[in-house]
C-alpha cells in the first residue's frame, strides 16, 4: 500500500492594510548578510554507537560513510562575526556514542547551524532541530528518532529497506513510496511497516512539514 495523507491549515482574520503612501509601496526588504564559519572534526565508532544531535535552528544531514569513525561538519551563520562567537557548539564523545548540540543562548536574530554527520551505515541516530530539515540516507538499523518544530523529515532508503515506522506531524503531508503494512492511520499519525520490520526503526515527528519515506 502506498499513501500520501495531507493535512489542510486554515488561515483566517489576516487583513493586508494599504496606508495610500507611494513611498511605501516602494519599499523593499533587503535579505541580512550572513557571514558563516565552518567546524569539522572526527570522533572513532563503536559498535554500539549513537549520534544524537540537538540544533536550535538549521538543517541537519545524516549520511553514510567510512566504517570506524564518524566526521562532522558543522557551518554558523550569524548577521555578524561577533554572533558567530555567541553560538555555543558542543561536540562530546561519549561511552554510548557522540553528542553534537547547538545552541543560541543570546537568542541571536538570523542565527543557525547546518550540521552534517558521516557515519557508518550501522550507526543510530537521534536528530532533532528547532526549525529546520532533517534529511537522512542509507538504511536505518536498531532505533532511530527524529523531530523539527517547524520543517520536514526526509528518509532515502534503499528499495529492500526492512523498516517499522511511527510519524507524527501537524500540518504537512505524509509520502511513502514503498509499500507498506499499516497498523495505524490518520490525518496526522501514520504506523506501519516495511518489507519485515525487523531491521531498524524511526520514530519522526514534525509540527508543521511533511514526513517522507523515498526510495532511493
Amino acid at each position: 500500500m502506498r499513501r500520501t495523507v495531507q493535512v489542510c491549515l486554515l488561515l483566517a482574520g489576516f487583513v493586508l492594510v494599504h496606508t495610500g503612501c507611494d513611498n511605501a509601496s516602494d519599499s523593499s526588504t533587503t535579505e541580512p548578510q550572513l557571514v558563516s564559519e565552518v567546524v569539522r572534526q572526527s570522533f572513532a565508532f563503536g559498535d554500539t554507537s549513537r549520534v544524537t544531535v540537538q540544533d536550535f535552528v538549521g538543517k541537519i544531514t545524516i549520511q553514510p560513510g567510512s566504517s570506524d569513525s564518524i566526521h562532522v561538519v558543522a557551518t554558523k551563520y550569524a548577521e555578524a562575526t561577533q554572533g558567530l562567537g555567541s553560538i555555543q557548539l558542543m561536540m562530546t564523545q561519549q561511552a554510548v556514542g557522540l553528542l553534537v548540540v547547538a545552541e543560541n543562548p543570546l537568542n541571536l536574530s538570523n542565527a543557525s547551524v547546518d550540521i552534517e554527520i558521516t557515519a557508518p551505515p550501522e550507526a543510530r541516530f537521534d536528530a532533532n532541530t528547532g526549525v529546520g530539515d532533517v534529511i537522512f540516507a542509507g538504511r536505518p538499523r536498531g532505533s532511530n528518532a527524529s523531530s523539527t518544530g517547524v520543517g520536514s523529515l526526509v528518509f532515502t532508503m534503499p528499495a529492500d529497506v526492512n523498516l517499522a515506522f511511527d510519524l507524527r506531524l501537524g500540518v504537512g503531508q505524509f509520502v511513502v513510496e514503498f509499500n507498506y503494512n499499516p497498523e495505524q492511520a490518520s490525518g496526522n499519525y501514520l504506523k506501519g511497516t516495511i518489507g519485515s520490520g525487523d531491521e531498524g526503526s524511526i520514530r519522526a515527528q514534525t509540527g508543521v512539514g511533511d514526513i517522507r519515506l523515498l526510495r532511493q
